[in-house]
């Protein structure tokens, strides 16, 4: 019995581990056409409304790749839990400034409803980050945009990296953390200087 669970945690652990090799997979940058499509392509949000990365246009974009029932909690959980420190400590003068977004990748098994759970599981407050899915298609081509590869493994898991995306402002890919090891104030340092050198939106 004990040697069954070392193999399906070690199987966990390789559907979902954000080795070095996927997350250096995808490292070319985007071209301008790449971009506008991926800013343009509609999702549909945790409460089944569209939403176009456009919409958020004049805001700073924290975007990552998730999936509700990623069982390793150093990875998609911890990623959900740092995004949320990030939403709770951002300072009140970038409040407003900043939207948070995650688009699930097992489109399949997350509609809306799903993500809205997640969301609030993770205390989310809805008003400024948005849980989003689309087909299947569309999200790899918006991940490959984010530097971030995924498939389903046999046994039914999300095998991907992890790369968390901030968009600048104007739609432009402004900076990236790749793996789990970003730092919260880190990520909110990043975020006054980008916003600093933007024109507040009246």
């Amino acid at each position: 019995m004990r040697t069954l669970l070392l193999i399906l945690a070690m199987m966990a652990v390789s559907a979902c581990a954000d080795s070095s090799s996927d997350a250096l997979v995808a490292t070319k940058a985007p071209t301008p056409e790449q971009i506008r499509d991926f800013l343009e392509r509609p999702f549909t949000d945790q409460d089944g409304q569209p939403l176009r990365l456009t919409d958020l246009a004049g805001q700073a974009v924290l975007l990552s790749y998730v999936y509700t029932s990623c069982p390793i909690q150093t990875m998609c959980p911890l990623t959900t839990k740092k995004m949320a420190q990030i939403q709770a400590d951002l300072p009140e003068d970038l409040k407003g400034r900043v939207a948070l977004v995650s688009i699930t990748l097992d489109p399949e098994r997350d509609p809306p409803e799903a993500l809205k759970g997640y969301g609030e599981f993770y205390g989310a407050d809805f008003a400024s980050w948005s849980f989003l899915t689309a087909g299947e298609d569309a999200i790899r081509a918006s991940a490959s945009c984010c530097n971030v590869t995924f498939s389903l493994e046999d046994n039914g898991m999300i095998g991907h990296n992890m790369n968390l995306v901030i968009l600048s402002p104007d739609g432009q890919i402004a900076h990236e953390y790749p793996g789990i090891d970003w730092k919260v104030p880190s990520v909110i340092a990043t975020l006054r200087k980008l916003l600093s050198a933007s024109p507040r939106q009246s």
